[in-house]
């Protein structure tokens, strides 16, 4: 019994031994990264190495590079690489080897030892020279920057598959990818640079790549041009506003249509500018249910920059929409910059970089008509200034509007018609931080938000839309 028991320490001896050894496994794997000249660079190394909890601090350089120095940053786990003078113009590739020192192995009589990992080697090639072809996670058409203009090739390629990369990552370098059998337009531009993540599959993951390095460039030797088809639609601006004041929320529809009966449109991506500076943090659009956005085929992306909004929307199932009519709503609300004009003035709203494409990955010619209303000029604010602050969201409205009183006193809440009928008053619990409007059954279009406080009446203009 006894010499049965010693065997079965043993064998339990031997497996936890392996065990051991196995969760302290580290494999280094070697790596091509495309690097800029006359900058620091971010290597992510650790991205396709074998291990749990891999950390940069465990790596250590058993060859250093000749033409650039290397950095150990714990920020982002990863090595610093920074070129000499002259790389990318007199040398164009450089190399460095490393190892894990945190592996252990156990000898044959059970004594635990220290032991480095295989060594991996790290290629390290000139981006602009070398990299033409690397995909750029969430620069999808390849111009060069990430943007909403990148979403319409998603949606042309939505639910294609490939060759998947080594490396399933959206970090922003160049990424050595295969081709696909498929490509847009003429196959000025394949698949694959669709697959932001890597995973050999087209699909919402990818549109994350897009808002994760939205505004980010790189270099680009020459940018795909995609055909246009004879398909002309129109696509205009219609202020709802019959006229803006200081302090209103503007509504616009944005309006698709053919110009010979109904438009054919599959991705519609654009910008819009205006005259005047809106509230930082009241614009954006929506895109309510239409004839192109049936609510399950479609995916979006909006950014603002430096003020103006960028906006894209694409069917993903390689049909067309067919029709006419409203396809978003844009509301911002006007900032006080009126005060000392005298002459007569319009806000103009207009339509940026419009790019309409189809199922095949065309692009369609688009007219673009702008909006315009009269500003109502005026010296000082319509609201007292004295007035509490207040914040409504969402704007435009669906199925609820909130009003959030940043810890104010408010009396009452009512909401009334554009014609002026008391649709629905509130009287909330005192200092409640948010007050609920319920906008379910109203139909689409402006309504009055009439606030009391102790201090007097805020009133704004509150748009809904389906």
């Amino acid at each position: 019994m006894k010499s049965y028991l010693s065997v079965r320490f043993c064998l339990f001896f031997l497996l936890l031994l392996t065990f051991r050894y196995a969760a302290a496994q580290r494999v280094a794997m070697n790596d091509t990264i495309y690097v800029y000249a006359n900058q620091s660079n971010e290597l992510h190394v650790l991205a396709n190495d074998l291990g749990a909890d891999l950390s940069i601090a465990e790596v250590v350089i058993t060859l250093p590079p000749t033409r650039g120095i290397l950095e150990t940053n714990l920020n982002c786990n990863c090595l610093i690489y920074t070129p000499f003078a002259g790389f990318g113009t007199l040398v164009y590739e450089d190399r460095f080897d490393y190892i894990f020192v945190s592996a252990t192995s156990f000898d044959q009589n059970g004594g635990v030892t220290t032991a480095a990992t295989n060594v991996a080697s790290v290629f390290l090639l000139f981006m602009e020279d070398e990299c033409d072809n690397c995909v750029w996670p969430g620069d999808v058409n390849n111009d060069g920057i990430t943007n909403v203009w990148d979403l319409l090739p998603i949606g042309i390629a939505y639910g294609a598959y490939g060759m998947p990369r080594s490396d399933t990552s959206t970090l922003w370098e160049g990424h050595e990818s295969e081709d696909w059998p498929g490509a847009f337009g003429a196959g000025a531009l394949n698949h694959k640079f669709a697959d932001c993540n890597g995973d050999g599959f087209i699909n919402n993951a990818d549109v994350a790549a897009i808002e994760l390095n939205y505004g980010l460039t790189h270099t680009v030797s020459t940018i795909p041009a995609l055909p246009y088809e004879a398909n002309n639609i129109s696509l205009s601006v219609q202020i709802l506003n019959e006229s803006v004041a200081i302090g209103d929320t503007v509504t616009a529809n944005i309006v698709v249509n053919g110009l010979a009966g109904d438009a054919n449109l599959y991705g519609l991506a654009f910008g819009i500018n205006y005259n005047i500076i809106p509230v930082a943090g009241t614009v954006g659009v929506n895109f309510p249910i239409s004839f192109f956005n049936d609510g399950a085929n479609t995916i979006t992306v909006q950014r603002v920059v430096n003020g103006a909004l960028e906006a894209a929307i694409t069917r993903t199932n390689s049909e067309f929409a067919t029709g006419n009519g409203i396809v978003g709503v844009i509301s911002f609300v006007m900032e006080d910059v009126l005060a000392g004009k005298t002459t007569e003035e319009n806000l103009t709203i207009s339509l940026t970089g419009v790019t309409a494409t189809s199922p095949t990955g065309n692009r369609i010619s688009v007219n673009t008509i702008d909006g315009q209303v009269g500003l109502v000029l005026s010296q000082q604010p319509k609201q007292n200034p004295e007035l509490p602050p207040f914040t409504l969201y969402p704007v435009p409205a669906s199925n609820q509007l909130n009003l959030n009183t940043a810890g104010k006193q408010v009396t009452a809440v009512s909401l009334f018609s554009n014609q002026g009928k008391l649709l629905q008053t509130i009287m909330p619990e005192p200092f409640s931080p948010v007050i609920t409007i319920d906008t379910r059954l109203l139909a689409p279009g402006l309504y009055l938000l009439q606030i009391n406080t102790p201090q007097g009446i805020v009133t704004q203009k509150v748009p809904v839309v389906r």
